[in-house]
């Protein structure tokens, strides 16, 4: 006869850190075995939950301090809990918990919960128009930055993700200074673009 008491686990560590823009796949891996050591992967069915907890260092004061979520795995795969990029909360904890029962058996059931840490992503900064650029003394230019965007924030750029601008300058050649304002004359420095004209090279 079959062990009714499923057998359970997860693909890969117990902990991970991830970043919001990245989409969520937890592997489970569950079975029944038999005395004869048969294993099979039939007559089970699976509940995923996943919960809000503090970031402790210790796994029982997280499990003791969770409150459910909503969400709902995406997979098709019942031993696969899915999520899209952008669904998590950055700068959280969660646990997600897998509880596997045997049909054969409804009160056999099994257990097992790994944690997920959504770490802040980055501030991309982006100006149109390359890293070289050759601006004719005595003309204006403007350097636009609006395409910079955070990871944690899906769809948006610019001012609108949020962002501030703050533009400065060093002069490289043919002496290097580590301000060129006596080079270019800057404009909307805080915005997310600048207008600058270069006069008067050292």
């Amino acid at each position: 006869d079959e062990t009714l008491t499923p057998v359970v686990g997860f693909v890969g560590p117990s902990e991970r850190d991830m970043n919001r823009f990245h989409p969520l796949s937890v592997k489970s891996v569950a079975y029944t075995e038999s005395c004869l050591g048969k294993i099979s992967y039939g007559n089970i069915s699976y509940e995923w939950i996943i919960s809000e907890a503090l970031r402790t260092t210790s796994i029982l004061e997280r499990r003791l301090q969770t409150e459910t979520t909503e969400f709902k795995s995406t997979s098709q795969n019942p031993a696969v809990f899915s999520l899209p990029s952008y669904s998590l909360s950055v700068g959280k904890s969660y646990i997600l918990t897998l509880n596997v029962r045997s049909r054969l058996k409804t009160s056999a059931t099994s257990s097992k919960s790994i944690i997920i840490n959504v770490n802040r992503g980055k501030i991309v900064a982006i100006v149109s128009g390359g890293d070289r650029r050759v601006i004719p003394k005595g003309t204006w230019n403007q350097l636009d930055a609006s395409s910079s965007y955070d990871q944690d924030k899906f769809g948006i750029t610019g001012r609108a993700a949020g962002l501030r601008f703050a533009w400065s300058c060093i002069q490289l050649s043919p002496v290097y200074r580590t301000d060129c304002s006596s080079s270019f004359e800057f404009s909307n420095g805080m915005q997310n673009f600048s207008s600058i004209r270069t006069d008067n090279f050292l």
